[in-house]
């Protein structure tokens, strides 16, 4: 079951994985169809919100919902935003955290 904070994220993998054809303009202004054949390489960014979510369980829980989509399931985390609660200083914090799981070889 997908959280419901990751759903419009993994739509979004989803809907990027396949291909489009749209209208747009040209950079002369003409109009013309453009095709995309999809991006594999989606990833899912964790920022935080009102709280982090950069812990090892909350990115357990993103990998796991990743697999159940059939996605991608790479997982870039912003050291910044609300994971440092948009304090600069925190960044290093977070960074540390997460370099030390990967260090102690903690599967996350």
């Amino acid at each position: 079951m997908v959280l419901l904070a990751l759903k419009p994220a993994i739509d979004g993998i989803q809907a990027a994985n396949h291909p489009h054809v749209f209208f747009s303009n040209t950079k002369d202004g003409r109009v013309s169809i453009y095709k995309t054949s999809g991006n594999s390489d989606s990833h899912i960014i964790l920022r935080g919100g009102k709280e982090p979510n950069f812990s090892s369980e909350a990115i357990q829980k993103t990998l796991t919902a990743l697999i159940e989509a059939d996605v991608n399931n790479s997982i870039m985390v912003d050291a910044s935003h609300g994971n440092s609660q948009k304090q600069f200083k925190k960044q290093i914090d977070v960074v540390k955290d997460l370099a030390n799981k990967f260090h102690l070889a903690i599967k996350i």
